[in-house]
């Protein structure tokens, strides 16, 4: 009986070591395809950009290296708002949520929301010192077409807003 109960034991942890490597070799294939869905999303990104500014190879590859950093950055902080909303979900399904928490949740929410803000602006910062005026004029259209705020303010819903007019104005 012992000898049996020995030789269940090693299958057990033999069969606990398979399934560890499915479930590791599954996250590694997932990783990776998410990553590269991830990376073909920026590059039609970018290949939009450079059809619409009419940019040519050396001003896309100057784009492109720009990026890099951004990109990630940019990665990182949608991970973490990511992790940081389930944080607040499973806070709120709590029996007893504490206010505490959900505030300290929230405000990392708006940090990381005005970071990620922060890489978009550094991303267009990058795409405009690139480009020749007929370019940033280009560029300049195409951010207000992106906003909206060529037909209404998204922001108040008005169609004459002086906030809209600043925009026009440059």
């Amino acid at each position: 009986m012992e000898k049996k109960q020995k030789s269940l034991k090693w299958l057990n942890i033999f069969f606990l070591l398979i399934n560890l490597s499915a479930f590791t070799t599954f996250l590694v294939m997932n990783q990776d395809s998410e990553t590269e869905a991830v990376v073909n999303d920026v590059y039609k990104s970018d290949e939009y950009l450079k059809q619409r500014l009419n940019l040519d190879d050396k001003q896309f590859e100057e784009i492109i290296e720009m990026d890099q950093k951004v990109f990630r950055s940019y990665q990182l902080l949608i991970d973490l708002q990511c992790e940081t909303n389930f944080n607040l979900i499973k806070e709120l399904s709590s029996p007893e949520p504490s206010e505490e928490k959900m505030k300290e949740l929230t405000e990392k929410l708006g940090t990381y929301h005005t970071a990620i803000k922060r890489q978009t602006v550094k991303h267009f910062q990058n795409v405009k010192s690139i480009c020749e005026p007929p370019q940033i004029e280009l560029l300049n259209n195409l951010l207000i077409e992106m906003m909206e705020a060529g037909d209404q303010c998204q922001y108040c819903n008005k169609e004459d807003c002086s906030r809209r007019k600043m925009i026009e104005e440059n």
